[in-house]
């Protein structure tokens, strides 16, 4: 079923996929595909989100891969500001954590982000049988 158009309030399932940077992205879309794209609208589209009682809110990032971290102007979003996004989805999470949506915390910079803000603890069991652990303040 489509979700988009005049019957969009019908819609089931929705998926939005990058398939990576500009070029990329178009190539297996379509061209001028990728600018619709913004990390700064994610924030608002959890609102409609909400509303709307989706079931679900998830999201992943372009991971760079070694030939692009050499170059990072080529990087689409840059790590402080991916870390800035994380916070402003976290408190929109938080906002609506009694609604009917679940946020699926799909990334695993997640699990930093949470350990950076106090809320995740790496387990007392985890450190005595992992004698090379190794704590980051």
């Amino acid at each position: 079923m489509r979700c988009l158009g005049r019957d969009w309030w019908r819609c089931r399932k929705y998926q939005l996929s990058l398939d990576g940077l500009r070029e990329t992205h178009d190539r297996f879309r379509k061209p001028g595909s990728f600018s619709a794209a913004n990390i700064d609208e994610i924030p608002q589209l959890i609102d409609v989100i909400v509303e709307h009682k989706a079931d679900i809110f998830a999201f992943g990032r372009y991971c760079p891969t070694s030939e692009d971290r050499a170059h990072q102007e080529t990087w689409h979003i840059e790590p402080q500001r991916y870390r800035e996004f994380l916070e402003k989805c976290w408190t929109k999470f938080e906002q609506y954590k009694d609604s009917d949506t679940t946020f699926n915390l799909k990334d695993h910079l997640w699990t930093l982000f949470l350990y950076e803000k106090g809320l995740f603890k790496i387990p007392d069991s985890y450190r005595a049988q992992n004698e090379t652990f190794i704590e980051v303040r």
